[in-house]
This record gives structure tokens, sequence and C-alpha cells, in this order.
């Protein structure tokens, strides 16, 4: 998987660089180390199927430029000062700076989508970051209280967590060319 997981770090080394103040906050979070553990999830459902190709590392690119978008946002949200052992980009750009270029990341990965050609793979990419949202206005809604309730406890963690990585599995198997139940 070295190989599938290189190409992503190369293309997430060659996101467009701007010099202004969203440009240098998206870039401080993409140049802190991340295990990397969506991208592997798509680039392993690929290999179910035919394997890899360009497709699967647009795929593999757009799911960490998701979730780095998510990061971002987070940290707004949260009031996060670290993020993998350093200043968080909310600190160092400011909060503004750190939405919009969360916002640029969710677009650049809606593009990246868009160009694999993946039949299906962006409506259920569009209903995933709904899931998301949906997930983070329960959490909003619920901070501050103690709640002991099981499903809502679920629904947080499936949206803001799990929705990503089924998403992830099931783009690498469409990529990899596998039929729809097998990508279920």
């Amino acid at each position: 998987m070295g190989e599938d997981l290189e190409r992503v770090e190369h293309e997430l080394e060659h996101v467009p660089r701007a010099q202004d103040v969203v440009g240098r906050s998206l870039h401080h979070l993409l140049t802190l180390d991340g295990k990397r553990l969506r991208p592997l999830c798509v680039a392993l459902a690929a290999r179910i199927g035919r394997g890899g190709g360009p497709a699967v590392v647009r795929l593999a690119t757009a799911v960490e430029l998701v979730h780095s978008a998510t990061l971002l946002h987070d940290d707004v949200v949260d009031d996060g000062t670290l993020r993998r052992g350093r200043p968080t980009a909310r600190v160092l750009y400011g909060n503004a700076a750190s939405v919009f270029a969360g916002d640029w990341l969710l677009i650049e990965a809606l593009r990246r989508v868009q160009g694999a050609g993946v039949p299906g793979v962006m409506e259920a990419l569009l209903a995933t970051i709904d899931e998301m949202i949906r997930a983070e206005a329960l959490q909003l809604e619920c901070r501050g209280r103690l709640v002991l309730d099981e499903d809502v406890y679920f629904r947080v963690v499936e949206g803001k967590t799990a929705a990503l990585f089924r998403w992830a599995m099931q783009a690498g198997a469409a990529a990899g060319g596998l039929a729809p139940e097998a990508q279920e």
C-alpha cells in the first residue's frame, strides 16, 4: 500500500499553494503528518477489485481533503489550540482563514471526485457531507449537556466519523470496478 499512499502524498504536496492567509492556513494543516487512514481505505477497497489507477488516487486524495476540511472547521468550533502536536491553523491565522481554508478544501475535494469520473461517487460524497453536517449540528445541540442517550451518541459518531470511512470504502470499491452489492 506504500506506493498508493506515496501517490496521495504527492497529490497533497501539489495542492495549489496560494500565498494568502487562507492558503497558508490550509497548507499548515496539510503539512502536519497524519495517518492517512481514509485514503488507505480507498486504496484497499480498490484493490479488492481491479486495483489502483488515476481515479483511485483522485478519490483517495479527495477523502483526505474532506477530512482535513472538517479538522479545520472543528478546531474553530471547538476552540482547538493543538492539532497533531502543533498549533492549529486558527491559532496561527485566525478563525476566518481556517473556515475559508476548510471550505476551499471541500471544493477542491469535489473537483477531484468529479475528475475521477466514477459513476455515483459524487452523489454519495454529497450525501456523506450532508450526514456529517447533520451530526455536527446534533453534537452542537447537545454541547454543554450530559447526554446519556446511546442513540444520540451513535448518530454523532456515525455521522462525524464512520460516514466518511464508509464513503472511502465504497468509492474505492467503485473505482476498482466492483459491483454495487460488493461496494455496499
